[in-house]
Parts: C-alpha cells; structure tokens; sequence
C-alpha cells in the first residue's frame, strides 16, 4: 500500500509529538492500539455526560474536561503506539477512526444539546457542517495523497484545547449565577462558520490542484483518448504516479 503524505501543522503539534512519543514508549506490552481507541470512545461519552448535566450541577463541566483529556489520550495515541511498534493497520485505522471521530463528535454535539447548552439548530449546524469538512479530508487524502490534520493552525488538539477553555471559564460565569446556553450557542455558530469557511477554502485549493493534474481534454482526439480504456488506465497510472495516490489511503492516525 502506498503511503500518503500525513500533514499537521497544529499550533501544538510539535510538542504534543515529542510528548506522545514519550508516553507511548513508556506503555506497557500488553496495551494495543485498540485499547487505546476504546480510551478514546470512552472519554467522548464521558464528556457529553457532564455537558448533558451541566446545567443541573455546573461540576459537570469538570466531568466534561476529564472526558476531553481522555479523549486526546485515546485517540491521538493510539496511532503513534501503532507506527512506533510497527503495528500499522492502515485500511483498519483510518476507517475505524474517521468513523468514531464522527459518532464521537455526535455523541458530544448530542450531550450539549441535551442539557440544553445547545439549541437543536445550532447543534445540526455545527455536526453537518463538522461532517462536510471530515467528508471532504477523506476525499482529498485518497485524491491526492495528503492527509491533513489542521486548518488555520488549529487541529483537533487546539480544538480540545478550547472547549477545556470555555468549560472553565462557564464553570466560573455558573457559579455566579449567570446562564450557560447562549454562550455555547454562539460559540457554537462561530465554529460553524468557520468550519464552513474551511470547507469552501479546501474545496477551491485540492479542486484547482487536481484540475492542474488533469485538466480538460482539447479536441476531439484528446477527448477520445482521454476515455478510451487504455488512455485512461495510463492517465490513473500517471495521476498515480504523480500524487502518489494511496489505493485505500493511509496509517493509523
């Protein structure tokens, strides 16, 4: 299987790398990448539990963090426990975890919306709008061999990062009495937003890229070439060769 060009210029990412490095050589045998995975499941239910109470017991803001610190652990170790065992499951890993990052991001969406943190609309908008930018990495990674973890400077640890933020910073505004919904409903229509925003920029910049790849045919000739059986098994074999594009695209992340 091809390998594909992983790319996380996060705010963090240098540190957060020499860091899981560290504690990932420090794990004992027994634990596996799937343990890891199952942290990581298990710390995004627990935080939507506590957004889901928060309202109840502003302390479930605190179950909230702790849910979002397990998270980060699962999940971003249990690919870096992978590739420095030599473990690598690529096709497994980044199906299973594109897919639980996507029921997780639900699941949490789902708990704020529950408590009434949320409002329905402001949590479809933000999930879909999550949705479309996942859907959209997926697509460019097989296309074009780049697997990109950050927008903006900002990748999912930078994101934990704020929401353990803002949890603080309610749990403070809470305790002196002030309600927590439309702080979280706002934040939550900027991140869309952005996300929209993101989406929209990738779109443009991995379409013109691949355009440049392949741009139209001219002439009948060229059109005729272009989707014959063999011109266009050439043509995959040099896009191919071109953007070292992955069959099934890539390693655990």
């Amino acid at each position: 299987m091809a390998d594909h060009v992983r790319r996380n210029d996060g705010l963090t990412a240098a540190a957060e790398r020499r860091v899981l490095q560290a504690i990932a050589r420090r794990l004992p045998r027994w634990m596996h990448s799937d343990h890891l995975t199952s942290i990581g499941v298990a710390g995004m239910t627990l935080a939507a539990t506590g957004y889901a109470v928060a309202p109840l017991a502003a302390h479930g803001l605190w179950l909230a963090t702790a849910g979002l610190i397990a998270n980060w652990f699962g999940d971003s170790l249990d690919g870096t426990l992978a590739r420095l065992r030599k473990e690598e499951r690529p096709r497994y890993g980044f199906y299973l975890d594109h897919a639980l990052d996507t029921f997780g991001t639900g699941v949490l969406i789902g708990g704020m919306a529950l408590g009434g943190l949320l409002s329905p609309l402001a949590g479809l908008a933000l999930f879909s709008a999550y949705v479309a930018v996942c859907q959209e990495t997926a697509l460019a990674t097989h296309a074009l061999g780049e697997f990109r973890l950050a927008w903006w400077r900002l990748g999912p640890t930078e994101l934990r990062m704020g929401l353990i933020a803002a949890n603080a910073v309610a749990w403070a505004a809470a305790l002196r009495g002030y309600t927590l919904s439309g702080a979280f409903d706002a934040g939550a229509w900027i991140a869309t937003v952005g996300l929209a925003i993101t989406w929209t920029r990738s779109v443009m910049v991995h379409g013109a890229a691949l355009y440049a790849l392949e741009p139209r045919p001219r002439g009948g000739a060229g059109r005729q070439s272009a989707f014959s059986s063999g011109g266009s098994t050439a043509r995959n074999s040099e896009l191919n060769r071109s953007v070292n594009c992955p069959s099934s695209a890539v390693t655990r992340s």
